[in-house]
This record gives structure tokens, C-alpha cells and sequence, in this order.
């Protein structure tokens, strides 16, 4: 019994660790003395992570793991590059430099972590799925798809056909599956694309769909289908 709930405190925990990233996305610093945010990774001036804002200088930055409690209390010269700039990386550079000096200094303050995806700053399950599901964002191919008139079933296989994950030869192949990747009627590599569209024997039934339904051309990818 102990061990049983050893395993499954581990599998809890194991748990929370694989969605940690995820949530970690959906937060940002409000800044204290800077003693627990990372300067370049992490989201504590305006909305963005300053590696974002500035993908060259923190690619050729000696210093990437550094606190923003340092660099305010070593100043921007803290900073170290090993390339010179040209002249639109100095321009960034200046610009860094006037973010960083126009800092106030709240080193008596804690540094504080909100939830960023909602209105009072706290966490909520749903801001948590419309940022997984991208609400805001929408495709219309697969919003055609999920809404059309055919068996569920089909279209969870359509969609896994889509995104290449049905078990093709190609796919088993990559988890170590014995037989061969390719295709057994024409020796290509068998991936979703090969099976419904490339494949002679696809080719044919296609043909057949063409003629019958009046169809104005053979799809050749999921986007024309």
C-alpha cells in the first residue's frame, strides 16, 4: 500500500512538472528588487521577454543566466557581448541600455508572480485553455471539419490523417516497428500523405471520386482536400 502511494504521489507530481512550462507561459513579474527574475527569460518589462525583444543581443550575451537584481545593481556595463555590433545592433543596444537606466529603484519590494491571461491578475482554468487551444486564433479548415455532417469517428481519423499521426509505415517506423517504411504496392515512404493522395492505388480511387462526383481536380495535399 505504501508503495502504491509513493508511485502514485510520484506520478502526481511528474505531472504537475509536465505542465509547468505551459503554465509558466501564461505569467509575468511585476518587479521587486529583481532577486528572483531572470533578466533575458523571463516576461517583467512590458509583455514580452527582452530575449524576444532583442533575439542578437541575447544570442551573443556572455551573461544569459543573470538575475535582473544584478544587472540593476551592476548597471548595463554588467552586460558582455563577444561580437562587435554593427550599427542597428548598437541602436538596440542603446535602446536596452535606456530600458535598464530608466528603471525605479524597488529594492525594498518583493518581486511578485500574476497570472498575466486574465483581467484580476489571478489563475483560472479557462484563460488556461482558451491560451492551449488558441481561442483567439482561428483555422478555418479544421473548424470545417469538426462542423461537417459526417460520424465523429471519421473525423478524429481525418484530423490524425491530417496531422500525419495515423500508423503509417513511416510513423511505426520511428517507433522502432521491424517492418519497412516503405509503401508494399509502389516502394515509396508510406506517411499520411503517401496513403491518401500519392499512392497509385489512392491516385485511382481519386479518379474514380472525380468522375463520379463531378469533381473539378484531384486533391494532391490535406490543404486542397
Amino acid at each position: 500500500m505504501a508503495t502504491q502511494f509513493l508511485l502514485y504521489c510520484f506520478e502526481e507530481v511528474s505531472g504537475l512538472h509536465k505542465v509547468k512550462p505551459w503554465v509558466y507561459r501564461g505569467v509575468t513579474w511585476i518587479r521587486g528588487d529583481g532577486s528572483h527574475i531572470w533578466f533575458w527569460k523571463d516576461v517583467w518589462l512590458g509583455n514580452v521577454r527582452l530575449k524576444t525583444l532583442f533575439p542578437y543581443l541575447y544570442e551573443i550575451c556572455n551573461k544569459k543566466e543573470i538575475l535582473v537584481q544584478d544587472v540593476i545593481e551592476g548597471g548595463i556595463n554588467i552586460l558582455t557581448f563577444r561580437c562587435s555590433f554593427s550599427h542597428e545592433d548598437a541602436g538596440h543596444c542603446y535602446e536596452l541600455c535606456v530600458l535598464v537606466n530608466s528603471l525605479a529603484d524597488n529594492s525594498q519590494d518583493v518581486d511578485k508572480l500574476v497570472w498575466a491571461l486574465d483581467s484580476n491578475c489571478k489563475f483560472s482554468s479557462h484563460s488556461m485553455y482558451n491560451m492551449l487551444t488558441f481561442r483567439d486564433i482561428c483555422d478555418a479548415q479544421i473548424q470545417n471539419l469538426w462542423s461537417s455532417p459526417i460520424p465523429l469517428k471519421l473525423k478524429h481519423f481525418i484530423w490524425l490523417a491530417w496531422h500525419d499521426k495515423i500508423q503509417s509505415a513511416w510513423q511505426l517506423k520511428k517507433i522502432n516497428w521491424n517492418g519497412s517504411e516503405l509503401c508494399q504496392l509502389c516502394n515509396a515512404v508510406e506517411d499520411s500523405k503517401h496513403i491518401f493522395f500519392s499512392c497509385p492505388l489512392a491516385l485511382f480511387t481519386w479518379c474514380l471520386c472525380r468522375d463520379a462526383l463531378g469533381l473539378r481536380k484531384i486533391p494532391c495535399l490535406f490543404d486542397e482536400f
